[in-house]
């Protein structure tokens, strides 16, 4: 069964909420539910309801308490007749009125962008690989950010199902045998990628060393 994306509309008024659910529900592919809350009922529900996105009223009283919090890959909307301060929330802002054809098109755009990055989320050990952001976050939400190389050491290691890549084979793969590139040059690479991994995943061993290359703890 086809699973609608779930919205939530926060802190606007009465009228204006009911109008935007009934839209929203009507438009097809979405179960909107408006709500009316400071920052930390929001948060509470958004933790109960884990929606697909949000929409706030940057207008209302209740926006002030809520325009410090972070909401991490979800997507924001905001609609108000100034755009707030607060970049997060001033990305992807509509002044009133607006136009629904207009609110509509953003809404979809947003959702396809974080379908797309869901499926390009890699676990690792229990940790998230982003490669979009080019990040590593473990439990905690502490984000490691990583450059091309790593993340692309990481990537292509993660392909390889728990068995061990050769050197030959990541240098070919990652460096496409770029000239002046050597298996040292991998070596320290990998070094510095431990280094950096040991931040956030403390003593525990990730990137494995095996007979003439590496592969991921499974």
């Amino acid at each position: 069964m086809f699973q609608k994306h779930k919205i939530i509309i926060a802190n606007f008024d009465t009228d204006s909420s009911g109008a935007l659910v009934d839209w929203l529900n009507d438009a097809g592919g979405f179960e909107a539910v408006a709500v009316d809350l400071s920052a930390d009922d929001l948060v509470a529900q958004i933790s109960e309801i884990n929606p697909d996105l949000i929409i706030i009223d940057s207008d209302s009283d209740n926006f002030a308490s809520v325009s410090n919090l972070e909401f991490g890959e979800t997507p924001l909307i905001t609609i108000g007749r100034y755009k707030p301060n607060n970049e997060n929330f001033a990305a992807n802002h509509f002044s009133k009125p607006i136009r629904l054809g207009q609110l509509e098109t953003k809404i979809r755009f947003l959702l396809r962008a974080r379908e797309a990055l869901q499926m390009s989320l890699i676990n690792i050990e229990g940790f998230e690989l982003n490669p979009v952001r080019k990040s590593l976050t473990n439990n905690n939400g502490v984000e490691l950010k990583l450059t091309d190389k790593e993340v692309a050491i990481l990537t292509y290691l993660n392909g390889a199902a728990g068995s061990p890549v050769t050197r030959e084979e990541l240098l070919r793969e990652v460096w496409r045998y770029n000239k002046g590139v050597t298996t040292h040059t991998l070596e320290t690479h990998i070094y510095k990628l431990r280094q950096k991994l040991s931040t956030i995943i403390g003593q525990k061993e990730v990137l494995l060393t095996q007979e003439g290359g590496y592969q991921l703890a499974q």
